[in-house]
């Protein structure tokens, strides 16, 4: 039994993208008196064989029915979807295209297009000045996804309640944006030009080079090689030509050494 018992029964339409959509859904979905009409991944148990694999030309559709439920695979140019419906109706349907002209489409794609219309439309626009990174970790997306969602749906709701001009989507983001942010304003840090002199005097002051300091001077029984864990390497800080890597390092210096490069480090660094 689905849940949600308040949305089933009531004789609704529904349109599934193909991450949602499998046979036993439309079946559980249809018992319930709800129709649904989808695309549907190739891999999900119970669709039938012969509309997977039979081979279609251009704008050819297989069609494989059992009981309400209808399987079209549909090629169109280089895409081949297919789509499930316990409500579409096998065959072509004669549609106008945007030319005026007369054209053939499966009456299930009209359907899926009818029902997927808005969401499609929706995601269009969402993507526009949807400000998503990439990321590992999928809550960000989901909460960059909704943000941008409400931010869609109050713009769609002041365009169809103010009178007069309508600000265009970039110009209401903005607007928005500057509304969160109120009177804070960075502070300036006020940066004076140098006068010639200026840099005629720097130039002729000595720069004082130090020697690079240790935090302490160890002595040979506080300092040990020790080899790190599997899998862990250190930069070897004995000044290598070419950056060096050691599954060693000093236990009380922390940092990484070779063997051979141990005792030439500590003898340097206590001159």
């Amino acid at each position: 039994m689905l849940q949600g018992a308040n949305c089933l029964n009531l004789g609704h339409h529904l349109g599934l993208d193909n991450y949602f959509s499998s046979p036993k859904l439309f079946i559980d979905l249809y018992n319930e008196h709800t129709t649904a009409t989808g695309t549907v991944r190739v891999n999900r148990k119970g669709l039938p064989k012969q509309v997977l694999k039979q081979s279609l030309q251009n704008q050819e559709v297989a069609e494989r029915r059992k009981g309400p439920l209808l399987c079209v695979a549909y090629k169109d140019g280089n895409r081949r979807p297919v789509l499930l419906s316990t409500v579409a109706r096998a065959g072509y349907d004669i549609v106008v295209n945007r030319r005026g002209q007369n054209t053939r489409k499966p009456s299930i794609v009209q359907v899926y297009n009818k029902a997927m219309g808005g969401v499609d439309l929706s995601d269009a626009k969402l993507y526009t000045y949807l400000a998503e990174r990439r990321t590992l970790k999928w809550t960000k997306k989901v909460f960059i996804s909704l943000i941008g969602r409400a931010l869609l749906n109050s713009y769609i709701l002041y365009s169809k309640n103010v009178e007069g001009r309508v600000l265009n989507r970039h110009s209401y983001n903005i607007s928005v944006i500057e509304s969160f942010v109120g009177d804070y304003r960075p502070s300036k840090i006020p940066r004076k030009r140098r006068s010639m002199q200026d840099i005629a005097e720097a130039r002729n002051q000595p720069i004082n080079i130090l020697p690079p300091q240790h935090a302490h001077e160890p002595g040979p029984s506080t300092c040990k090689l020790v080899k790190l864990e599997v899998g862990k390497r250190r930069d070897c800080v004995n000044g290598h030509e070419k950056r060096t890597r050691s599954s060693y390092e000093c236990s009380n210096c922390n940092v990484g050494l070779c063997p051979g490069c141990f005792t030439e480090y500590h003898n340097t660094k206590n001159l």
